[in-house]
């Protein structure tokens, strides 16, 4: 009795701590906007595409087209895209050179095309490269119309952005083995890119993708990304993601600890399944979140640079005004300076003025990431010296089921110890980045299942019933935290569409 006793107090801080648990990562992305630029009946119709094109205007917009030249999927690689698309008719559907036009005007319209910045990138993958000439000559065909229609003199340009050229460099040099990767030329790179910004895959993962299954990845992406996700707005819908997540999984993976707590004397050798199935999930949660966290900060083209770092920078390039080299949101980042550098670089006549500004432009990146880098580590040891409160979250459970074991059998317990020194073993894992905490949660979830996979084959049917009859009577607080949830992400939707509208209209009026 007195073991008994021990064990009920330790059940008691276990449902204590589930309670406060973290949550899973939602991949629900649904929009209620019905006029989304990405997501429409023609995208569906023409869902097959054969050839992907980026046009780096700064806004910088990535589309995929079918063989009929009609666009099937349009991405905006950043938030000036975003500004220059909301509000537009969607270009799914159009002709590639409807679309071509349409987007040069709204650029000459906003500014982002004007006497300073008047050349225009164009890179084209597809699956049959001869054709890559006759793609680009109409593009430039339509983006000259435009330009001697508004009295600009536009140019284009094959060679990619210069920061594109610099990536693929060090990317090469990080892969000198692969000669996959040391073959690849800037159209192929910048495709295997936006595959992994879009968050299809990794880079490396795009580049070993046969060509059209890969474009027929990246379209299908485009059309599953909302058109207003702005970092505020991904942000936001985390966040609700989180507690939504919370609430109804602690709800309903906690049913089957509560029906085996019930029932110890009908499950004498299984008992410790529902709270063996919690410590998996649970932990998968902790994980999921520990690995956005590691994502966010080794994002190096986002993080924002100090007072100093950006002066710095702004000093080597010869910048007189730091304003120069800021996004709109008035942040350095690696991502502006390059931006700038671009700009500067593809607008620029004079050679050997710009050669020594690449020169100087090299450096001063290679620093600041050098810089940024070891800005990741720290804190990527921070978050490593205690995992999220993961490992310390999951204690009280180990010690729940070290009681447990205490009423086993020999066999039951030589089980449960074998559970919980595996368990024991992956979570001391040191040196985490994202993609580690991410593999973690995955196994989590891979010997969650194996416990359900047991769970379903060890109640009887009529404790099978009892646990659908629970999870019915948590229904109406599920559809209460359903509800709470879509208003969190309706209104971080109508922010989002507030702050692009406005950055529109800015742009109308200058």
């Amino acid at each position: 009795m007195k073991k008994l006793f021990t064990l009920l107090i330790v059940i008691a801080m276990l449902c204590s701590l589930l309670a406060g648990c973290g949550a899973v990562k939602s991949n629900d992305n649904n929009s209620n906007d019905t006029d989304d630029n990405n997501t429409n009946d023609a995208a569906q119709e023409n869902a097959d595409a054969s050839t992907y094109i980026s046009l780096d205007i700064n806004p910088e917009i990535s589309m995929t087209v079918n063989e009929q030249s009609q666009v099937t999927g349009v991405f905006a690689e950043n938030e000036d895209a975003q500004v220059l698309l909301y509000g537009e008719e969607s270009l799914v559907g159009l002709n590639l050179d409807e679309a071509i036009e349409k987007i040069t005007s709204l650029a000459v319209e906003l500014g982002y095309i004007d006497e300073e910045n008047k050349v225009v990138g164009v890179m084209v993958s597809t699956e049959n490269e001869d054709e890559v000439p006759q793609i680009v000559s109409i593009i430039d065909e339509k983006i000259k119309k435009v330009a001697s229609e508004k009295a600009l003199e536009i140019e284009i340009s094959e060679e990619g952005a210069y920061s594109l050229l610099c990536s693929l460099e060090e990317f090469k040099s990080q892969h000198p083995e692969n000669e996959k990767i040391q073959k690849l030329n800037p159209a192929e790179f910048k495709l295997a890119k936006t595959a992994f910004e879009s968050g299809e895959m990794t880079i490396e993962e795009a580049i070993e993708m046969d060509r059209k299954e890969l474009i027929n990845r990246v379209n299908n992406a485009f059309n599953r990304i909302e058109k207003f996700a702005t970092k505020s707005y991904d942000e936001a819908k985390k966040n609700a993601e989180i507690a939504y997540e919370l609430a109804v999984n602690t709800a309903l993976e906690g049913v089957y600890s509560e029906i085996y707590f019930n029932n110890i004397e009908k499950y004498p050798t299984t008992y410790y399944y529902g709270v063996l199935y919690q410590l998996y999930m649970t932990t998968q949660r902790g994980y999921i979140q520990l690995s956005e966290k590691l994502a966010k900060i080794e994002e190096i083209n986002n993080c924002a640079l100090s007072e100093e770092q950006a002066q710095r920078v702004a000093d080597a390039l010869g910048v007189e005004n730091v304003e120069e080299i800021m996004n709109e949101s008035g942040e350095v980042t690696v991502d502006s300076i390059e931006n700038y550098a671009d700009k500067k670089i593809k607008n620029s006549n004079k050679s050997q003025e710009i050669n020594e500004f690449k020169d100087k432009f090299k450096e001063s990146i290679k620093e600041i990431k050098t810089d940024i880098n070891k800005e990741i580590e720290d804190r990527r040891n921070q978050y490593n010296e205690d995992t999220n409160g993961t490992s310390s979250s999951a204690t009280p459970i180990l010690k729940a089921l070290e009681a447990y074991g205490l009423l086993l059998n020999d066999e039951s317990k030589n089980e449960l110890e074998g559970y919980i020194k595996e368990y024991v073993e992956i979570i001391s894992q040191k040196a985490l980045t994202s993609q580690k905490a991410s593999e973690i949660a995955d196994i989590m979830k891979t010997k969650a299942n194996e416990i359900l996979k047991k769970i379903e084959n060890d109640l009887t049917d009529e404790d099978k019933g009892a646990v659908e009859a629970r999870k019915q009577e948590l229904e109406q607080s599920i559809n209460e935290a359903k509800e709470a949830f879509e208003k969190e992400v309706d209104d971080a939707r109508k922010q989002a569409q507030i702050h692009l509208e406005e950055r529109k209209n800015n742009r109308k009026h200058r």
